[in-house]
C-alpha cells in the first residue's frame, strides 16, 4: 500500500477543480492549495538544495509541509529553516475484514455536504483541529464539491466531531478526524471514522488509508489500522 496515501489525496485534489496546483514527477511531487496555511500544501521529494529552491518558488507565500520517508536525510531542510520534524505514521486498514460496531447512545452521525449543513461541519472541524474557520472552509469546500463526503457527529443534538471521506479509484481516504475538546473520550471520533469506513465498504473499496496524529493513534490501532510507513513532516513558512 506504499504511496496510496499520496495517491488518494492527489485524486481528491484533482476532483476539486480550479484553485489547486499539482506537480507530479518521478522525484518531485507537490500540491499547492488555495489557502496559505500548511494545511494541504505538501511536497514529497528528497531534500537537496535544488529541490528546496524549487519548492520555495512553487509555494510562494504559502506555508507548506515537506514529507520525508524513512531513511531520507532531513539535514538540508533543517539547515534551510524548516521546523524540527514530527514523525507521522501513514496507516492502512483492510476494509474486507472490518465490521463497524455501531454508535454509542446519544450519538448521531450524518452527512454534512448540503449548503445548510457544511458551515456547521467547517466550524466544528476548525475548533476540533485547532484551525482557522475561514481556512477550513476555503480548503475543504472544493473537496466536498469534488466528491469528498463530510461527516458530522452530534452528541445529544449538538455538533461535536468531524471526518471527511474520499473514495479514490483504489482506496478510501479518511481526513479531518477531530472532536471538539469538550466532547473528547466519548466515542465521537470512533463514530465519524466508522461512518467513513462504512462508506468505503458501500463503495466497494478494499482498503482505507489515513495519516494519524499522536492523539488519534490509540483509536486507530483499536479499530485495526496498521502502519504502512512513517514519514517525517517538516514545516516551512516563508
Amino acid at each position: 500500500m506504499e504511496n496510496q496515501h499520496v495517491q488518494n489525496f492527489i485524486e481528491c485534489v484533482r476532483a476539486a477543480g480550479p484553485g489547486w496546483e499539482i506537480v507530479e514527477e518521478d522525484s518531485f511531487t507537490a500540491v499547492k492549495s488555495p489557502v496559505r496555511d500548511p494545511i494541504g500544501n505538501c511536497i514529497w521529494a528528497r531534500a537537496g538544495s535544488e529541490a528546496i529552491a524549487r519548492s520555495k518558488a512553487f509555494f510562494g507565500d504559502h506555508a507548506f509541509t515537506w514529507a520525508l520517508e524513512e531513511g531520507q536525510d532531513g539535514a538540508p531542510l533543517q539547515a534551510a529553516g524548516f521546523k524540527v520534524p514530527e514523525a507521522v505514521p501513514d496507516l492502512v486498514l483492510n476494509l474486507d475484514r472490518y465490521t463497524c460496531p455501531g454508535y454509542r447512545r446519544g450519538i448521531r452521525v450524518a452527512r454534512a455536504d448540503s449548503n445548510e449543513d457544511f458551515p456547521f461541519w467547517a466550524a466544528t472541524a476548525g475548533e476540533a483541529l485547532g484551525l482557522c474557520g475561514g481556512a477550513v472552509r476555503a480548503f475543504f469546500l472544493p473537496l466536498v464539491q469534488g466528491g469528498a463526503v463530510p461527516f458530522l457527529a452530534y452528541h445529544e443534538g449538538l455538533p461535536a466531531a468531524t471526518a471527511l471521506a474520499y473514495c479514490a479509484e483504489e482506496t478510501l481516504g479518511v481526513y479531518a478526524v477531530g472532536t471538539r475538546p469538550v466532547y473528547r473520550r466519548m466515542g465521537l471520533g470512533r463514530a465519524v471514522t466508522d461512518a467513513c469506513l462504512n462508506l468505503g465498504q458501500e463503495m466497494g473499496r478494499h482498503h482505507a488509508v489515513l495519516s494519524s496524529s499522536a492523539m488519534g493513534r490509540a483509536l486507530y490501532r483499536k479499530i485495526g489500522f496498521q502502519t504502512a510507513r512513517v514519514v517525517s513532516e517538516y514545516q516551512f513558512r516563508q
